[in-house]
């Protein structure tokens, strides 16, 4: 079992000082077995509280086949994945590219499909 209290030291009604907290662990198989963790949040930097979304993309949806497994596409019940499944798998194939140091599979700009000679 874990629980997080606060330190009681903050000014206000009862409100805890967020700058410090205890981190409380207790074990619910083990007798006496018990840890107290002082942790403070002086200097933490947080992320926006509502961070912009992702402008979703205008890709042709990607179809089951593209996960190569005939297990795999078994297990849906569309032909096609959606536009932020798409996007999201997009993103992961071009991630692991630049990893592996590929050259991408489409053609810069979004132009899918054959191009003109």
């Amino acid at each position: 079992m874990c629980s997080a209290v606060a330190d009681g030291r903050g000014e206000g009604g009862g409100r805890a000082d967020a700058r410090r907290w205890r981190r409380r662990a207790l074990s619910d198989e083990w007798l006496g077995a018990e840890a107290l963790l002082a942790v403070s949040f002086q200097g933490l930097i947080l992320p926006e509280r509502y961070p912009p979304h992702t402008q979703l993309l205008d890709l042709d949806p990607l179809p089951l086949s593209a996960l190569g497994c005939p297990a795999y596409e078994a297990l849906y019940r569309f032909s096609h994945f959606n536009p932020i499944q798409t996007q999201a798998r997009a993103a992961a194939e071009a991630r692991r590219r630049r990893r592996s140091g590929r050259p991408a599979a489409h053609p810069p700009g979004g132009q899918h499909g054959s191009q003109e000679a």
